[in-house]
């Protein structure tokens, strides 16, 4: 083989990849700006619906508010998240003996996760807190 048609070759495949580098870069810098300022959006739309509430209701009350959206958003989230996780096992191979405590903490588990409870409690709790915090003022 000719060497320079295999240099020839490599040249066109370096630049084949270094033009997949750089859109690759381009794409990373570019979802780096969306997130950023989604996140720069969402603090300011806090901040005013913060600002918006703490003038109708007061700060406790908006405080409260603004924990208990995030909360719940935050749970959504989560929800979401375990149902994807559920469609697509992990392609860990499990053992093919389990011990009897394991079974039974598999079984008991199967419903609702402990922690969607223990926020929907503390999120319950926290408004309570806050309403008898207010109705003392």
């Amino acid at each position: 083989m000719n060497p320079l048609l295999l240099f020839g070759g490599l040249a066109a495949a370096k630049k084949s990849v270094g033009e997949t580098v750089h859109r690759t870069a381009l794409g990373l810098v570019a979802y780096a700006v969306l997130v950023c300022s989604g996140f720069v959006a969402v603090g300011f739309f806090t901040a005013g619906s913060f600002l918006y509430l703490a003038e109708t209701w007061g700060a406790v009350t908006a405080s409260m508010v603004v924990a208990a959206a995030y909360a719940i958003i935050g749970s959504i989230g989560f929800l979401v998240i375990k149902m994807v996780q559920r469609r697509h096992p992990s392609p860990v191979v499990q053992p093919l003996s389990t011990p009897a405590l394991g079974i039974a903490a598999a079984t008991a588990s199967q419903d609702i996760p402990g922690g969607i409870i223990s926020v929907g409690l503390l999120a319950a709790a926290g408004y309570f807190m806050g309403r008898s915090v207010a109705r003392r003022r």
